[in-house]
């Protein structure tokens, strides 16, 4: 069986790196885009990953930081919301000399893009839902409702920010069980001021998947970790 290496990253948006929202990093330089962004490509290479699925990416600075760095993969983003002051959106990259694109959806909150490997075709969907623990519920469902409703009867995986732990009574993990869909995570990837969280996921069906377990932080971001979320690694066999 062969593997598909994929990476999912929330690498959080220059825009939200104000201070006053990290008050435990005391070397301001740490939330520096130009010292970010080196560890952000950094981590992405070392991983060597076929497909990468990115979350909060300011659409600005796509063409300079992340297509001249990738030229080896082809690329499609998207816009979460053009009202924002602050632009921001996924990105979706796969390897050229590997992957064939054969059709794509832009949505709100995310990427679906089917693709084939060989005689392998495969639907996947990178998404970054709605934010808020509590306030953010109900908006997280109608979206994955709209995600599901686009899953087609193939191989399918959905990975990002789900903004959510997804516990075992949570209705937007009944959604996913409903349609045959298993849920995967790589331990805590989300660290904040009082709390750390699991809100990365993917979501298979018809795959076989092994994720890396995530390393465990006493918060993000520091020195040698460049967004408030982890990296989320992981294989699937085809």
């Amino acid at each position: 069986m062969e593997h598909i290496k994929i990476i999912s990253y929330n690498i959080m948006a220059d825009v939200y790196t104000s201070p006053d929202k990290f008050p435990y990093v005391t070397d301001p330089h740490i939330l520096s885009w130009d010292y970010r962004l080196k560890l952000i490509l950094q981590k992405i290479d070392d991983y060597d990953a076929d497909i990468i699925c990115l979350q909060e990416v300011e659409i600005s600075k796509i063409p300079t930081d992340f297509i001249a760095h990738y030229p080896e993969y082809e690329c499609i983003h998207h816009v979460i919301n053009k009202k924002r002051k602050n632009i921001i959106g996924n990105m979706t990259f796969w390897r050229k000399n590997k992957f064939k694109m054969v059709s794509h959806e832009l949505g709100s909150y995310g990427i679906f893009i089917t693709l084939v490997y060989d005689d392998f075709t495969f639907w996947l969907a990178n998404i970054h839902l709605r934010a808020g623990k509590i306030s953010g519920v109900a908006d997280r469902v109608c979206q994955i409702k709209s995600c599901l409703k686009k899953l087609p009867s193939i191989p399918s995986l959905i990975c990002g920010d789900f903004n959510d732990p997804m516990a075992e009574n949570a209705e937007i993990r009944k959604l996913f069980e409903a349609c045959n869909m298993t849920c995967h995570s790589g331990g805590i990837s989300w660290c904040g001021i009082t709390e750390h969280n699991t809100f990365d996921h993917i979501v298979v069906r018809d795959m076989v998947i092994v994720v890396m377990p995530n390393i465990e932080f006493t918060y993000l971001p520091n020195e040698t970790e460049p967004s408030d979320h982890c990296a989320i690694r992981f294989c699937i066999g085809c």
